[in-house]
């Protein structure tokens, strides 16, 4: 009889429970609580921040206009970027060191920071100028929100690493004939 009881309280309170779930479910969040979920996840923010700045139509189609005008010369850049990391890498673990090819190859990686920088603020300033001032002072707000949130995440990630156990991070190390340029080499590729 006791068996009988229990076993009724317990399905009549997974009924309950999963009624009042369901019935959360079907709320549609408030718009503070959107916006927080946004500054939640910083790649959610980043997606709805242009559409939260009440864009006209216009504006919309110069700012499409400008980021497909600056996507392949951001693309170019970055390759670019890439190689020279690689070669500068490639400088830096030679058998015979040349300090002389190592400082070419930084200064190829300094100069294609600089290019990736200089598209990227080029395009920033472009869109700004786009923007009346009641969109830039919201474009502002929506910024410093998804900055925090970007912060925020990276604390969470970082903690989560931390309480890792070293178990739990696969070693990867050079076989005692592998020399650490080739297992560096690997490294990267994968």
């Amino acid at each position: 009889m006791k068996t009988r009881s229990i076993t009724r309280a317990l399905i009549l309170a997974t009924v309950t429970l999963a009624g009042v779930t369901f019935s959360f479910a079907q709320n549609d969040p408030k718009p503070a609580e959107a916006q927080q979920a946004l500054a939640s996840n910083p790649a959610d923010a980043k997606f709805d921040m242009l559409a939260q700045l009440g864009l006209a139509r216009e504006q919309k189609q110069e700012i499409r206009r400008l980021n497909a005008k600056r996507k392949p010369l951001m693309q170019s850049a970055q390759l670019r970027l890439r190689e020279a990391n690689r070669l500068l890498d490639e400088a830096i673990y030679a058998d015979v060191i040349d300090e002389s090819a190592i400082e070419e190859r930084l200064r190829e990686v300094q100069s294609s920071q600089g290019d990736v920088q200089r598209i990227r603020n080029s395009g920033e300033l472009a869109i700004r100028k786009l923007l009346t001032p009641e969109q830039l002072v919201r474009f502002r707000e929506l910024r410093q929100r998804f900055e925090r949130g970007r912060i925020r995440q990276e604390l969470i990630d970082r903690r989560q690493n931390m309480n890792r156990r070293p178990t739990d991070v696969p070693l990867s190390t050079p076989a005692n004939n592998q020399p650490i340029r080739q297992f560096l080499k690997q490294r990267r590729q994968r």
